[in-house]
């Protein structure tokens, strides 16, 4: 049931976003300048999506490689691969070390009940909890939203640049993203690094750099570029790159009820939204952006999901209403998974 949520903040009345949002502007109707020329993007259809990728069947034991973080939109997407191509799909899940179970067990579940072939990949070093590590400590005496312009290289590097290895590997020629420009998150702002070469935490970047570039030489892929850490990608025919969600509609209460009903999925059982779960450094990344901006990192995309008419106004304010919000859960990633000392979130959190 979805509570009816109330603020003094002037609205977008058609999405929610809310006056003073960059790059946005309300008219006299308090219709924002997204809404007014919002385009409603036309899909593929999935005949096309299941010629393109029957065009490309692999010569050994697989066609099609499928990423599965565990979250409901790659769950959805590999049910469908599984049901058209049946076991000649391979379903690959990124392990970044800050990994919520139910990411896991939603994935390990899928695979089993349809008994694809899968890997679960990993640093051996644990190299991502030395760059989170590192990246936190080099940003603490910045404010909270330097904290999470790093936070996420690891993981957004890790699962695709392991998914590209793992194809090229084992002679697959498509992978099938579960990604979706619904979804979309367009609010970036990029930090400038060259305060951190003059701050008393200076070694901690150089660490992070030090572990960043020995995390990309363990997760190594040819024809890429080094040191870029925003998602890789792979330049070579070998592979395409194809996204599932160009193709077939996204649809948030199809995609649930498809998922919950046919293999099980489900999302931890404190978790505000079904979306953006699997990851512990995500809730506090919601955090540090609400105390700076006074919206989550994923405000953009319930925007997006309302102007697309996949969500309800009142539930898209419901949801953002309470993730990011402080827990006895972020105290224990910022003391066990950040490792950061009681008097480090004090000073730099104001929590006691």
């Amino acid at each position: 049931m979805t509570t009816q949520v109330t603020d003094d903040i002037r609205r977008c009345a058609q999405c929610i976003v809310p006056e003073g949002y960059p790059d946005v502007t309300l008219n006299q109707e308090s219709v924002c300048s997204h809404c007014q020329t919002y385009q409603p993007k036309e899909v593929l259809g999935e005949a096309a999506l299941w010629d393109t990728l029957k065009q490309r069947q692999g010569s050994g034991r697989y066609d099609v490689l499928v990423p599965v973080s565990g979250g409901r939109d790659s769950s959805f997407v590999l049910y469908h691969a599984v049901r058209q191509f049946g076991k000649r799909v391979f379903a690959l899940h990124f392990d970044n070390d800050f990994q919520v179970p139910q990411a896991r067990q939603n994935f390990l579940n899928v695979v089993e009940k349809f008994g694809v072939d899968y890997t679960i990949e990993q640093s051996k070093y644990h190299l991502p909890i030395k760059i989170v590590h590192h990246a936190v400590k080099t940003a603490l005496p910045f404010g909270k939203f330097d904290l999470t312009t790093n936070c996420c290289v690891a993981c957004t590097y890790g699962y695709r640049a392991a998914s590209y290895r793992k194809a090229l590997k084992l002679g697959i020629p498509t992978i099938l993203w579960g990604d979706s420009d619904v979804e979309a998150i367009s609010f970036f702002y990029r930090q400038s690094r060259i305060k951190y070469f003059f701050s008393r935490y200076f070694y901690h970047y150089l660490l992070f750099i030090l572990y960043t570039m020995l995390f990309q030489f363990e997760f190594w892929i040819p024809k890429s570029r080094f040191f870029h850490l925003s998602a890789p990608t792979y330049s070579g025919d070998e592979i395409l790159d194809v996204h599932f969600f160009d193709y077939v509609e996204w649809d948030r209460e199809t995609i649930k009820k498809t998922i919950m009903n046919e293999v099980g999925w489900k999302a931890p059982d404190k978790s505000a939204t079904s979306w953006r779960f699997d990851c512990t450094i995500h809730h506090v990344v919601n955090y540090c952006f609400k105390q700076t901006y006074g919206f989550s990192k994923d405000f953009d995309g319930f925007a997006n999901m309302v102007r697309a008419g996949k969500m309800d106004r009142q539930e898209a304010l419901q949801q953002e209403k309470l993730i990011g919000e402080w827990d006895d859960e972020m105290g224990r990633i910022l003391s066990e998974d950040f490792n950061l000392s009681e008097q480090e979130i004090t000073r730099y959190f104001g929590i006691h």
